[in-house]
């Protein structure tokens, strides 16, 4: 009830009154506090763009606030996600931090091989700070694996894991072990009962019992421990090894590019504070961790819209009036059914020629005047079928359009609706793919045209001569057209995110699907098949015992089902290919 909700919130927010006084508390008893970048930035990204005094914003404003709370400023500095690189740790000892933390991975790229046990259970020197790197192994455990042991055999696991490198090293006491978790949720992910309390409480229980072990914090180590050694350098990576499910995918840089425009923008004028903290509000990590298709919140739609308003609110709080500020900022995404292409070599004759001629494509039901979209690819072609609720010939000569609708590259301009209807279709459009049935030959054939957004709301046509051909469609019982994956922008491997409507000014008649459809484009097998192996279907169970992870992303049966396995001379490289009845990796 509404009354169980007001009493829920008020429950949860007495308990958050609590949150930083119990940190006073444990402060009070010698535990370590730090500090952290305000917005969560991944900081060798903000770096790598030049952004230095973004970083140092980002800083100060995380400082500043640990000051306001704890008395005084923080010694070390936790870098978000983990995430490192040579500039951006020298940024936080510019901003006057004394020690910092770093993964166990990044240690082994910076010295070219697998430390040793002395080397990653000391504190480095790079520059004037101090960094520690931690055992990655025995942090993710507690992360990922010890909520579904027992707690006893847990706890005594991560104790022989410590002794271990008690024995291995030469004066143990030297050294300092490093278990550091960048995950605030693994209490209640990992499979801990009782949100890890028992875990916890047993384990520090061990710890305080076992004589050969001393908790210390880092300032306390540094004091008696200074960096014996120097790192020349510090390589990118972060606590998932590089940087990549914050960036390099499509969504994810075009992200990149929306608040590098937004940024330029608002230091073209005179910053306000207001401005400023929008525009670093944007640079926090959540909005690109969930873009992509790497992973998957459920809700990435929401994530999106969070930082755009941010942008907004960047351009507003610099002046900018709303008609200044880029109208894809405006766009409220519908999250898109994700599809897999298949192969498919059509006649394109508006007819259905044989039943297996669309069998490899991904359908979506419509609405309105269009039933039904298929969508396949060919050897560097988009093929799309589109059937109505009527012949597709009795559409010629009137002033109906069939448009296609897709993404572009990062950074292209985009428009937010169609081009004849006026309509939102729940993502970025840069390019309007368009069958004008008013133009179409009295058998059916003619030509789908390319026409690119300008970010304003205008089209330009866009389709050179020389790819004519490859553009021909067809309207009769059923509409058939192809469009070159060179026109839309996207290459093999690629991806892209579209819709198809039927409509005319002012009008939307049909549109399928419904959300979009996002689809990866396959890189086609080359060479010439030597070997191959059929395998058959659904015994997917290894020995006959074997069953798939409970975790609902494994739910799509198929997904470990191998069906064929092929090995290709493509010349100069060989081409193993892989068949699957299903790959639709939302992970």
């Amino acid at each position: 009830t509404e009354e169980d909700i007001v009493q829920t919130v008020r429950a949860q927010h007495e308990v958050l009154t609590r949150v930083v006084d119990a940190y006073r508390a444990v402060a009070d008893l010698g535990i370590e506090l730090i500090t952290s970048p305000f917005y969560h930035p991944i900081l060798p990204l903000l770096a790598d763009r030049d952004w230095d005094e973004d970083v140092l914003a980002q800083l100060q404003l995380g400082q500043e606030q640990h000051a306001r709370l704890f008395g005084n400023p923080a010694a070390g500095v936790w870098p978000p996600e983990q995430a490192v690189s040579g500039r951006a740790v020298e940024l936080l000892a510019e901003a006057g931090f004394t020690w910092t933390v770093a993964d166990e991975w990044t240690l082994a790229a910076a010295l070219g091989r697998t430390p040793t046990r002395a080397e990653l259970t000391q504190a480095w020197r790079f520059g004037d700070i101090a960094v520690f790197f931690r055992d990655h192994n025995l942090s993710d455990k507690i992360s990922f694996a010890y909520g579904n042991k027992p707690t006893s055999e847990a706890v005594a696991d991560f104790l022989a894991e410590v002794r271990r490198y008690w024995e291995a090293l030469d004066r143990p006491e030297e050294h300092v072990l490093v278990v550091a978790l960048d995950g605030e949720n693994w209490m209640f992910m990992a499979g801990y009962p009782d949100n890890g309390r028992e875990f916890l409480r047993t384990l520090y229980r061990a710890l305080l019992e076992a004589d050969w072990v001393n908790t210390v914090t880092p300032g306390g180590f540094l004091a008696c421990h200074p960096a014996p050694a120097e790192l020349a350098t510090i390589p990118v990576g972060s606590w998932a090894g590089d940087l990549a499910t914050w960036a390099g995918e499509p969504e994810e840089d075009e992200a990149w590019g929306r608040l590098a425009a937004a940024r330029l923008a608002v230091f073209a004028r005179d910053p306000s504070p207001e401005a400023l903290r929008a525009l670093y509000a944007a640079q926090g990590s959540d909005w690109f961790w969930w873009y992509g298709d790497d992973q998957d919140s459920g809700t990435d739609d929401l994530f999106d819209w969070l930082m755009k308003t941010h942008l907004v609110a960047a351009y507003r709080g610099a002046g900018y009036a709303d008609a200044e500020v880029p109208p894809v900022l405006s766009l409220r995404l519908r999250i898109p059914r994700r599809a897999n292409l298949g192969e498919v070599k059509p006649v394109l004759d508006g007819q259905v020629t044989e039943p297996a001629e669309w069998a490899e494509a991904a359908t979506a039901a419509g609405t309105g005047v269009i039933e039904r979209v298929a969508v396949a690819y060919g050897e560097g072609v988009l093929y799309v079928r589109v059937d109505l609720d009527r012949p597709a010939r009795d559409l010629i000569g009137t002033d109906a359009k069939l448009v296609l609708y897709a993404t572009g590259k990062p950074g292209e301009p985009a428009n937010v609706a169609t081009r004849h209807s006026g309509d939102a279709l729940g993502f970025a459009l840069a390019s309007a793919v368009e069958l004008d049935l008013a133009k179409a030959r009295a058998d059916g054939s003619g030509y789908v045209f390319r026409y690119a957004a300008d970010g304003k709301g205008g089209w330009r046509l866009a389709s050179p001569i020389r790819t004519l051909t490859a553009r021909a469609a067809f309207a009769d019982e059923v509409v058939e057209f192809g469009v070159p994956f060179e026109e839309l922008g996207v290459e093999p491997g690629g991806s892209l995110t579209l819709a198809v409507t039927l409509e005319r000014a002012g009008e939307l008649l049909g549109q399928a699907p419904l959300r979009p459809l996002w689809a990866r484009i396959p890189t086609l097998i080359q060479g010439v098949e030597v070997w191959a192996m059929d395998d058959p279907a659904g015994d997917d169970h290894g020995p006959g015992t074997y069953v798939y992870p409970l975790n609902s992303v494994f739910a799509e049966r198929g997904l470990f089902d191998l069906l064929r396995y092929a090995v290709y001379d493509a010349g100069d490289r060989w081409q193993l290919g892989f068949d699957f009845p299903t790959l639709p990796n939302p992970w």
